[in-house]
């Protein structure tokens, strides 16, 4: 059974390559209804994830940022690329849009980071503190 659902995923991102948004969302959301997938949370998040990434290029970015909520583990680093998709949903959410997502949304946004940023963050916490004297004339 594993395989099977893999495979649909994997059906569902060839579908969305091939710019199949609609046919790729219908596969995706069987895939989160089926009870037996609820245990596999590397999957579920999977799942979620290309869901952000579908709804992002269906310029729903509500929608977006609700499955790139689902399916992102905030306490790691995205992909830049995925990072830079979230920030334009987030600059798209409307003041209209519902207040209290709207809210979850930015609480959940500003604990993300990018791998570029951790990487700068991991770069800079390396420089040795005061290594260096100063310079006395």
């Amino acid at each position: 059974m594993s395989n099977y659902y893999h495979f649909n995923l994997n059906a569902a991102i060839a579908l969305t390559r091939l710019n199949h948004l609609d046919q790729a969302i219908e596969i995706l959301f069987q895939q989160l209804h089926m009870l037996e997938h609820e245990c596999d949370q590397a999957y579920f998040m999977g799942v979620n994830k290309q869901l952000g990434y579908i709804f992002y290029r269906k310029e729903s970015y509500i929608d977006a940022v609700y499955y790139y909520m689902c399916g992102i583990d905030s306490s790691k680093a995205v992909p830049d690329i995925v990072y830079n998709y979230i920030t334009t949903a987030m600059g798209a959410l409307g003041e209209g849009d519902c207040p209290e997502f709207r809210q979850l949304a930015v609480n959940w946004y500003h604990r993300l980071f990018s791998r570029s940023m951790e990487a700068k963050r991991l770069s800079e916490n390396k420089r040795p503190c005061g290594a260096t004297a100063p310079a006395l004339f």
